[in-house]
């Protein structure tokens, strides 16, 4: 009975609606610097991207970190700035090639955060080991002297797919370290998978203004890690991490307000929070494993495509 009522306010929480209103010009803009943060440092130097570094209409090109993971893989961010705009964009680039792929699905096992004073919460183990150890310090470094640099500016922090769940680790680090205020920070994600389990959600909607989670059709990434299925629908499984194993990940939950758009992007839903079966949840994940439009659907956002010069 206490699991349940737990789970029932969790649900609550992820699942609360926004004061703020979602802005599709925005999110189209997100859409942009998420897709140009595949681009290499020196195609985005001169914001010489192409198609997408051409619509970041006012922005700036400021940096490309990147770090290596494993071999030859890397994770990386691109930050851009909008002076007249008062914005700063941080994205966070995607899966690159096949390689990183079937690392990220051989190492989605659940592992504790243990960052920033979040309790009881777990985190895909790619993605946290892939931000914690190996990307974070120099994003921290480079925040830092942004927010010293822009000191009234909104942070907006957005990734596509792989770089979206890198993207929602990162935000939680901006109030902690001092860097950026919650209510100057926004999220946009783009086919993100589900990060973490609902603890893990809870504490990235902890830190920002606003949350936004765009799915895309029959996108099939959106659909992994798997969530614990209750009742036919996607629902928080509460455990005690002094008493329960580290949860394999058939329990993992999505952060934020979905926002589902149609497959050509004419109609779009603003779900009920987070895990709605009538949006990206409608479809079954292993039907998707065999429909031609699962990876197809996944690779164009808003009509946004992964082009570079």
């Amino acid at each position: 009975m206490t699991k349940l009522i737990l789970s029932l306010l969790l649900i609550s929480f992820i699942s609360a609606s926004y004061q703020v209103s979602y802005d599709p010009a925005t999110a189209s803009e997100m859409a942009r610097a998420a897709f140009a943060s595949y681009c290499s440092g020196t195609s985005l130097q001169g914001m010489k991207c192409g198609e997408n570094c051409n619509n970041l209409k006012g922005y700036q090109f400021l940096r490309h970190g990147i770090a290596k993971v494993i071999n030859d893989e890397t994770v990386s961010y691109t930050t851009f700035v909008n002076p007249s705009a008062k914005k700063f964009i941080a994205a966070f680039r995607g899966t690159s090639g096949n390689t990183q792929l079937i690392t990220e699905l051989l190492h989605s096992q659940g592992v504790k955060y243990d960052l920033n004073g979040v309790k009881n919460a777990y985190a895909g183990y790619y993605f946290f080991d892939a931000y914690r150890n190996h990307i974070r310090n120099d994003f921290i470094t480079h925040m830092k002297a942004m927010a010293q640099k822009y000191p009234d500016y909104d942070f907006y922090i957005t990734g596509h797919s792989l770089g979206g769940a890198l993207a929602s680790l990162a935000v939680i680090d901006l109030p902690a370290n001092g860097i950026a205020n919650k209510n100057h920070i926004h999220l946009y994600t783009f086919g993100s998978p589900r990060v973490g389990d609902a603890n893990m959600a809870k504490a990235v909607l902890d830190n920002v203004y606003e949350a936004w989670r765009i799915t895309h059709n029959k996108d099939i990434v959106p659909h992994v890690p798997p969530c614990n299925i209750a009742n036919g629908v996607c629902t928080p499984y509460i455990y005690d991490i002094s008493k329960d194993d580290i949860p394999v990940f058939t329990n993992a939950y999505h952060l934020g307000q979905e926002v589902y758009y149609a497959q050509d992007f004419k109609s779009y839903r603003i779900c009920q929070g987070a895990e709605d079966s009538k949006c990206s949840n409608q479809w079954d994940l292993f039907a998707l494993i065999f429909s031609k439009d699962a990876f197809g659907d996944h690779l164009n956002y808003l009509g946004v495509a992964n082009k570079c010069a």
